[in-house]
Parts: C-alpha cells; structure tokens; sequence
C-alpha cells in the first residue's frame, strides 16, 4: 500500500511570496490499483507525481510504503522522454544497463518487452523515426523493464491524436491487467479516466486538496456508451465545472 499523507508543498514565487500547490492531501492506495487524479490546471496533479517519485519535496506530510519495503517509483512522462541519440533497444534497456546488468540479460530483457509492445522490427529505430504512440510504447517499456512497485503516469496520451490515445488505453489497460502493477495516473480527459481506474481522485482548484473520491465499479472492459458509464461522467463533469468556477 502507498499511504500519503498530510502532503502540502509551498513554492516561492519571484518576488518572495508564497504559492500553496498541495494542501494537506492524504490518499491511501492499495497493491494493484489504478488510480487516476484529475482536476482544474494548476490544482498540484505534476506536482504530487513529482513529490511520490522523489523528484521533488514535501514542505509537509510524507509518502511511504506500507507493508512492502521501499518505494520504487517509475515515471511516464507526457513528452516521451526518451534519448533521441538512442535506439529503442538502447532507451528500454538503459535502467538494466544502469543497473549494471550484463549485456546479453538485459538485451534479451528489452527484446521480449519490444516483442510484447509489438515493436519488433523497430529495434535500431531512433525515436525520431517513431511515431508519437510507439514512442509513449518505448517509455512505457523503459519503465517497466526496472519492475517499478509503482507506475506514475503524467498525461501520457496528451500529446497524441483521438485514434491512437483510444488505442494506447487499450494497451495500457491490458498490461496493467497482466502486471498487476500499482498505477496512478494524471489526466485532463473524463473518459480515460473512467475506463480504465478502480478510483478516481478529484482535486480542487489551487491549493489542491481532494475534494472527489470515486469508486468506479463497472466490470470491465468497459463501454464508453453505457448508462452506467455516463453517470460516472456526469458527477465528474459537475465537480470540474465545480472548481473550474
């Protein structure tokens, strides 16, 4: 279980004052759960992602793992971030290879993730030559090749076109579904939200505390047409129209 708890973070603006992003935010998520946080811009979503994977630090509150150990956080990020000097196969195996796993383990390692993210024959393809859901593929296998006990995922379909961020849903839920892998998971888009999360977080406009905790309990897969669907998406919808005011 990841427990947060009492989490605020104040940053200093330009002239010396104080900006609350996070207020007192506490949320407890279970071993295998998808979590999806939404909210208004600005509302602290990055920000407590960044806070979770180390890259930033609590003002307040804390962050740990209960039960299993150490917390081993891996991020996905919206722009790919992957090393465009890099081939695929060097992007997926750089964490084993940091790790100081011998070659031939951690090739064979990254090929069964490229043959499993059906991107075989795009091994030495630099991700220039890729297209923009292959490269969120390439990052997604980036980060589950170091076996994280935690995905962090901050709007990783932003950036890409309705067809193919219809199509990565449907990927990522399918290998959340075989991994088993605790997930929580940034997004602006209601719809993604509800398909694929067991729980969806609502944060409230600057300084972001959560106002919106919702159990989705739809079996899935689930069908964006549905009565039961809709209702999930009309409370959401009332609650940002709520805090966009």
């Amino acid at each position: 279980m990841l427990e947060i708890d009492n989490l605020t973070k104040t940053f200093t603006d330009n002239k010396g004052g104080e900006i609350c992003a996070l207020s007192d935010v506490s949320l407890k998520i279970e071993a295998g759960q998808f979590v999806s946080v939404i909210g208004p811009s600005g509302c602290g979503k990055s920000t407590l992602l960044r806070i979770i994977s180390g890259l930033d630090n609590a003002t307040k509150g804390s962050v740990r793992v209960v039960k299993n150990g150490s917390l081993n956080a891996g991020f996905v990020f919206q722009e790919y971030a992957l090393f465009p000097w890099m081939t695929v196969l060097d992007n997926i195996s750089l964490g084993p290879e940091i790790q100081g796993v011998a070659v031939s383990k951690r090739v064979d390692k990254a090929l069964s993730y490229i043959e499993r993210f059906e991107l075989k024959g795009f091994e030495n393809k630099y991700p220039k030559e890729l297209s923009g859901g292959m490269k969120q593929r390439v990052a997604i296998a980036r980060t589950l090749i170091n076996n994280p006990s935690i995905i962090l995922m901050d709007e990783p379909f932003g950036a890409l076109d309705s067809q193919t961020r219809s199509m990565m849903q449907k990927f990522l839920y399918e290998i959340w579904s075989e991994s088993k892998k605790t997930i929580l998971f940034v997004t602006h888009n209601i719809d993604e939200a509800i398909y694929l999360s067991d729980s969806i977080v609502g944060l409230s406009k600057r300084p972001g505390k959560i106002l919106l905790s919702l159990q989705v309990e739809m079996p899935f897969p689930r069908n964006v047409t549905e009565d039961e669907f809709n209702r999930y998406r009309t409370e959401i919808i009332t609650f940002l129209n709520r805090e966009n005011q």
